[in-house]
């Protein structure tokens, strides 16, 4: 059974610093498992029976292509990034 913690973020946050977000609580949560847009914030959910991944997930927008070769896709959902619903997904390298 996973021990999912749920993250709330400011609709106002780059994905440069979601991004940084989701590395840090990596780190000290747990891996990313799902992301969605719940009540005008962003939600980011970590599993912490699944602690601190060798690589940390990293964001994209959908509309940015494929994610990067050697990558496993970790999640995908519609999230804000700078105020903006945006379809998005999350990778991480293999």
């Amino acid at each position: 059974m996973s021990n999912l913690k749920p993250l709330g973020v400011a609709a106002n946050t780059a994905l440069a610093d979601l991004n940084t977000i989701v590395a840090q609580t990596e780190q000290t949560i747990g891996a990313l498992t799902a992301m969605a847009n719940v009540g005008g914030q962003t939600v980011l959910t970590f599993d912490a029976d699944q602690y601190n991944p060798a690589n940390n997930a990293v964001i994209q927008a959908k509309s940015a292509g494929a994610i990067p070769a050697g990558s496993d896709q970790v999640c995908e959902g519609m999230i804000y990034i700078a105020a903006t619903q945006t379809e998005a997904v999350a990778s991480r390298k293999r």
